[in-house]
């Protein structure tokens, strides 16, 4: 069988096809084998490279297209949710006018019922006792919600959007 990964001199491995196996000092990782119908694509992608080199520097690498998976599993669960007030809701993208609370920009989008799609967002989460309130809602756009989320500065984005909305405040939990 062809390995097209080749191991190193620091037992690490360059990119290219898996090994079935691989063992060092006592440790050992199988890997699973499948039958695939055709070999996977591979396309050369351009890597910032390694500290030390001059600032525009970059190395072509292979990188394999994974073949995914045809017939994904699934699972089922029981969700807690919380109903909303339609009325909330409403009143503050009415307040928004098609403008991030956040950014200050304009929705990214119209809707097909022709309003600026804007997501409400509440300051603290219902399922950490925060309430449906204006006080605790704002209408930021989906960026803006997927950083106030997961972002890495949210704690500091989420206090400067609350000193710029004077309805809200600052949550004590979020």
């Amino acid at each position: 069988m062809k390995r097209l990964v080749e191991p190193t001199s620091q037992r690490s491995y360059r990119l290219g096809d898996r090994p079935t196996a691989v063992s060092t000092n006592n440790a050992h990782i199988l890997f699973e084998l499948r039958k695939v119908l055709q070999k996977p694509p591979v396309i050369e992608v351009s890597i910032p490279s390694a500290k030390g080199k001059q600032e525009g520097d970059s190395e072509m690498q292979p990188l394999i297209i994974p073949m995914g998976n045809p017939s994904p599993k699934y699972s089922e669960a029981t969700v807690k949710q919380y109903e909303r007030s339609e009325e909330i809701k409403q009143y503050i993208l009415n307040l928004a006018n098609g403008i991030c609370e956040c950014c200050e920009q304009q929705a990214p989008f119209i809707t097909d019922d022709g309003k600026p799609y804007l997501e409400v967002h509440h300051l603290q989460p219902l399922a950490l006792g925060g309430p449906d309130t204006p006080e605790n809602t704002v209408a930021i756009c989906p960026n803006c919600h997927r950083e106030l989320h997961f972002g890495r500065d949210r704690g500091q984005t989420l206090q400067n959007l609350c000193k710029r909305v004077k309805r809200t405040k600052m949550p004590t939990v979020f």
